[in-house]
């Protein structure tokens, strides 16, 4: 997962300096300590829990992509040529949107592309580079 860490950074910020306090005031105040280990604790399970969200969701949309990927594919293989759009191949502008979100493709020049949004990264996508038969990060 290409800049990953961004959305990271943003919770060890948070996270950090938050340990680090309750870990002085627990050394301190022995009488705090269960509650604010209790503390911690849950901001560590939501941190986890909010990360392999994110990652679990990145899997599953490159899965559901390389799912359309295969079935263009398959239809050059049989035809000799990319499909002019995805509904050729039985994939619905609203069924595209629904597994991939915002995403996209289109056949020029004898060039075809998949592309979708980064599930992690506003503004960013992957486009599929059907020569190369490679993904193709791209930052905006």
């Amino acid at each position: 997962m290409p800049h990953g860490g961004f959305i990271l950074i943003f919770f060890l910020l948070f996270f950090i300096p938050l340990s680090l306090y309750s870990g002085f005031v627990m050394y301190r105040k022995k009488d705090e300590r269960k509650l604010r280990a209790t503390k911690l604790v849950i901001w560590a399970v939501v941190i986890i829990v909010i990360l392999a969200t994110n990652y679990n969701r990145h899997i599953n949309t490159r899965f559901d992509a390389n799912a359309i990927v295969k079935s263009i594919e398959k239809y050059k293989s049989d035809t000799g040529d990319y499909p002019n759009n995805l509904e050729i191949i039985g994939v619905s502008n609203q069924h595209l949107r629904k597994q991939l979100g915002m995403s996209g493709y289109y056949y020029n020049d004898g060039k075809a592309r998949l592309f979708y949004s980064v599930t992690y990264i506003p503004f960013d996508t992957y486009s599929y580079n059907f020569e190369l038969k490679v993904w193709q990060y791209r930052s905006s």
